[in-house]
């Protein structure tokens, strides 16, 4: 499986103008300093902001992840649309609602509470072309997506030499460390004997000798690229190890600058401070006594 929502793969447009350095593209930049920006209207833009997402082959959508928010800017009311050949469109799915998490995922098959199902499933087969519509925000804030991922298989009518290509361009973004999401595998997985609609599962052993650990992004600190011990969240919504703020503070107290948000620089107050993501870390902790074998997990530390 792929995540599409990478320059390469798809090609991103809006139809209004845009915050300085927080440009559409960088939901799908593979520089990493732009992709955590998001995307951020321009002052005074109203809903609705319509973002176009046109992928270089056919696609076949199993999970859409969006985080709909930068900062205090939050999008309240988001619809999706799958493009027709006749340009009209096909609604996917779509959330009305004062959206109070960081995470909201659209799927097929919702494994949890919270999950918005797609209408069916013509509608997220062979994707060429979709739109996300933000027709409302919360308390008049910006429209805003901080993080964009859109997961799925090239279809099945994809020419072979457009195949290889997208499999060469993704090995190549994701490099060396394999990366897994939402408890699907990227690489060297295997489909449970349950049936394709059930999660994937891995044997970790056989996967730590021929290609390493497979790691869930979620886990993944965004700014040092390394698994996490401590992840905390902070006010922004973004999800750090504590590691990695300890070095920020660290470097901005030599700047004689106080502690923040390394994301908007916001500094941190008494009723605004980074707190330890408690699910995430029971997670995690879960995830690393699961490969507590592996050398490379061995080498981390305990918390």
């Amino acid at each position: 499986m792929i995540n599409f929502a990478y320059e390469g793969l798809v090609k991103v447009a809006c139809d209004c103008l845009q915050h300085d350095g927080h440009e559409v593209t960088n939901l799908i930049s593979i520089d990493k300093r732009k992709r955590i920006k998001g995307f951020l209207a321009d002052r005074f833009i109203k809903p609705p902001v319509n973002i176009t997402l046109m992928f270089s082959c056919n696609i076949d959508v199993l999970q859409i992840i969006v985080n709909p928010s930068v900062g205090s800017q939050r999008s309240a009311g988001i619809e999706l649309s799958k493009t027709q050949r006749d340009a009209s469109a096909s609604k996917m799915a779509s959330v009305d609602a004062d959206i109070g998490t960081n995470r909201l995922i659209f799927s097929r098959h919702p494994e949890a509470e919270g999950e918005v199902k797609f209408c069916n499933e013509q509608v997220v087969s062979r994707v060429r072309e979709m739109k996300f519509r933000i027709y409302k925000t919360v308390a008049s804030t910006l429209p805003a997506l901080s993080s964009l991922e859109i997961w799925g298989t090239p279809s099945s009518n994809v020419p072979a030499r457009v195949l290889s290509d997208i499999n060469n361009l993704w090995k190549k973004i994701t490099g060396p460390r394999q990366i897994a999401a939402c408890g699907r595998l990227v690489e060297g997985s295997r489909i449970s004997k349950d049936g394709p609609n059930k999660k994937l599962h891995v044997d970790s052993t056989e996967v730590s000798e021929q290609t390493g650990v497979i790691v869930p992004e979620e886990f993944v600190d965004p700014i040092s690229c390394e698994i996490m011990t401590i992840p905390m969240i902070l006010p922004s919504g973004n999800m750090v190890d504590i590691s990695t703020l300890e070095k920020f503070y660290a470097a901005e107290a030599k700047q004689g600058r106080g502690r923040s948000d390394p994301f908007t620089g916001v500094l941190f107050g008494e009723n605004n401070q980074p707190i330890v993501a408690t699910a995430l870390k029971s997670r995690l902790d879960r995830f690393l006594l699961d490969h507590s074998n592996d050398p490379k997990i061995r080498t981390l530390p305990r918390t």
